[in-house]
Protein backbone atom coordinates (compact mmCIF):
# COMPACT_ATOMS: atom_id res chain seq x y z
CA UNK A 1 0.00 0.00 0.00
CA UNK A 2 1.31 3.47 -1.14
CA UNK A 3 2.36 5.71 1.85
CA UNK A 4 -0.10 8.05 1.00
CA UNK A 5 -2.91 6.29 0.76
CA UNK A 6 -2.01 4.78 4.14
CA UNK A 7 -1.97 8.70 5.21
CA UNK A 8 -5.48 9.07 4.13
CA UNK A 9 -6.96 6.07 5.70
CA UNK A 10 -4.99 6.82 8.93
CA UNK A 11 -6.97 10.46 8.88
CA UNK A 12 -9.94 8.89 8.17
CA UNK A 13 -9.97 6.30 10.87
CA UNK A 14 -9.36 9.00 13.32
CA UNK A 15 -11.99 11.47 12.32
CA UNK A 16 -13.99 8.22 12.72
CA UNK A 17 -13.16 7.71 16.14
CA UNK A 18 -13.37 10.75 17.63
CA UNK A 19 -16.80 11.59 15.93
CA UNK A 20 -17.75 7.70 17.28
CA UNK A 21 -16.47 8.85 21.41
CA UNK A 22 -18.46 12.39 20.76
CA UNK A 23 -21.64 10.39 20.12
CA UNK A 24 -21.13 8.24 22.21
CA UNK A 25 -20.52 10.02 25.23
CA UNK A 26 -23.45 12.71 23.69
CA UNK A 27 -25.82 9.29 23.89
CA UNK A 28 -25.00 8.58 27.59
CA UNK A 29 -25.14 11.78 28.90
CA UNK A 30 -27.18 14.26 27.36
CA UNK A 31 -30.90 14.61 27.73
CA UNK A 32 -31.54 16.19 24.28
CA UNK A 33 -29.18 13.29 21.97
CA UNK A 34 -32.00 13.24 19.29
CA UNK A 35 -33.29 16.84 19.40
CA UNK A 36 -29.58 18.12 18.64
CA UNK A 37 -28.94 18.18 14.94
CA UNK A 38 -25.25 18.40 14.99
CA UNK A 39 -25.27 15.25 16.77
CA UNK A 40 -27.42 13.68 14.43
CA UNK A 41 -25.50 14.61 12.12
CA UNK A 42 -23.12 12.45 13.21
CA UNK A 43 -24.90 9.30 13.62
CA UNK A 44 -25.63 9.58 9.94
CA UNK A 45 -21.68 9.82 9.30
CA UNK A 46 -21.08 6.95 11.27
CA UNK A 47 -24.53 4.80 9.67
CA UNK A 48 -22.59 5.62 6.68
CA UNK A 49 -19.48 4.49 7.04
CA UNK A 50 -20.86 1.74 8.24
CA UNK A 51 -23.10 0.36 5.80
CA UNK A 52 -20.75 1.85 2.54
CA UNK A 53 -18.43 -1.11 2.65
CA UNK A 54 -15.15 1.49 3.96
CA UNK A 55 -15.42 0.35 7.59
CA UNK A 56 -14.85 -2.99 6.64
CA UNK A 57 -12.10 -1.89 4.07
CA UNK A 58 -10.36 0.04 6.70
CA UNK A 59 -11.25 -3.00 8.95
CA UNK A 60 -8.78 -5.31 6.34
CA UNK A 61 -6.25 -3.17 6.32
CA UNK A 62 -5.81 -3.27 10.55
CA UNK A 63 -6.40 -7.34 10.10
CA UNK A 64 -3.48 -7.29 7.49
CA UNK A 65 -0.70 -5.12 10.18
CA UNK A 66 -1.01 -2.20 8.10
CA UNK A 67 -2.01 0.32 10.09
CA UNK A 68 0.05 2.23 13.27
CA UNK A 69 0.29 0.23 16.95
CA UNK A 70 -0.59 3.44 18.57
CA UNK A 71 -3.49 4.14 16.31
CA UNK A 72 -6.34 4.50 18.57
CA UNK A 73 -8.99 2.11 16.59
CA UNK A 74 -11.54 1.43 19.15
CA UNK A 75 -14.06 2.50 15.51
CA UNK A 76 -12.52 -0.91 13.95
CA UNK A 77 -13.77 -3.39 16.91
CA UNK A 78 -15.95 -6.18 15.52
CA UNK A 79 -19.05 -4.83 17.81
CA UNK A 80 -18.42 -1.73 18.53
CA UNK A 81 -20.43 0.60 15.96
CA UNK A 82 -22.75 -1.50 15.56
CA UNK A 83 -24.22 -2.01 18.98
CA UNK A 84 -23.61 2.00 19.26
CA UNK A 85 -26.04 2.55 16.54
CA UNK A 86 -28.27 -0.18 17.64
CA UNK A 87 -28.63 1.20 21.06
CA UNK A 88 -29.66 4.56 19.82
CA UNK A 89 -31.83 3.29 16.93
CA UNK A 90 -33.18 1.10 19.55
CA UNK A 91 -33.84 4.16 21.84
CA UNK A 92 -34.85 6.31 19.29
CA UNK A 93 -38.00 3.92 18.54
CA UNK A 94 -39.01 3.65 22.40
CA UNK A 95 -38.98 7.64 22.56
CA UNK A 96 -40.97 7.68 19.87
CA UNK A 97 -43.71 5.29 20.96
CA UNK A 98 -43.18 7.05 24.12
CA UNK A 99 -44.15 10.14 22.98
CA UNK A 100 -47.07 8.76 20.78
CA UNK A 101 -48.61 7.23 23.47
CA UNK A 102 -48.39 10.33 25.95
CA UNK A 103 -50.46 12.27 23.05
CA UNK A 104 -53.09 9.61 22.73
CA UNK A 105 -53.32 9.93 27.07
CA UNK A 106 -53.50 13.39 26.65
CA UNK A 107 -55.93 13.50 24.23
CA UNK A 108 -58.60 10.87 25.74
CA UNK A 109 -57.99 12.68 29.43
CA UNK A 110 -59.12 15.84 27.84
CA UNK A 111 -62.27 13.87 26.30
CA UNK A 112 -62.99 12.49 29.55
CA UNK A 113 -62.16 15.86 31.75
Amino acid sequence: MEKEELCYIIERIEFMEKTFDEVESAFKNSPDFFENEAMQRKVSLLNQYLESGQWLRDFSVDEKGELPKDLKRGILSEDSLYNLLCDIDNSKRRSSKNGFLRKILQKFSKQLG
